[in-house]
């Protein structure tokens, strides 16, 4: 499989060995994440996070702003499996994002519930970005004793999106 990680079906390839399971190919696969497909880029980080575990975290990151779409949500995916570890990761490189990145940083981060990322969520309530306050609400919803904190943003804010964000978020709020 290896051999064919330079063909025209190395999309293919990289899937295979992803779902062998085998760690010692993960080096291998590793340049892909640069190649001009974005199915090829795709099935890399889902197959990383797959061979390497934890590991395939700072890869996985500076995907979330990948061109394509499909790459950032897989990569997402992958962060999300993988749990605290990249919940640290996430907050290290956040500003280095790009604001699709950065969007997907916050949704996962709620996700995987990274409570020591709240201080990064409760920043970014702050930011002239409405999408991106809109995402860190709800991923605050998904924390605990953000209640008192949801509740007063509510209030402060002026976007109608970023309005109802809080607003479900609060409604899915860990009471306590």
């Amino acid at each position: 499989l290896i051999l064919f990680l330079s063909g025209p079906d190395r999309d293919l390839a990289v899937e295979a060995l992803g779902k062998r399971g085998d760690p010692v190919v993960a080096e291998a696969v590793v340049g892909l994440l640069a190649d001009p497909v974005p199915d090829v880029r795709r099935r890399t980080i889902v197959a990383l996070g797959k061979l390497s575990g934890g590991a395939a975290v700072p890869y996985a990151v500076p995907m979330l702003s990948d061109v394509h779409h499909s790459v950032r949500f897989a990569s997402a995916g992958v962060l999300e499996g993988l749990g605290e570890v990249a919940g640290r990761e996430l907050v290290a490189r956040f500003s280095d994002l790009s604001s699709p990145g950065k969007y997907l940083a916050l949704r996962t981060l709620g996700n995987i519930g990274y409570v020591p990322g709240m201080h990064l969520l409760k920043e970014v309530m702050h930011d002239p970005d409405w999408a991106l306050r809109g995402a860190a609400a709800r991923a605050l919803g998904r924390l605990p004793d953000t209640r008192p904190f949801l509740t007063h943003l509510l209030q402060s804010e002026a976007h109608f999106w970023v309005r109802k964000q809080i607003d479900s978020a609060l409604q899915e709020a860990n009471p306590n």
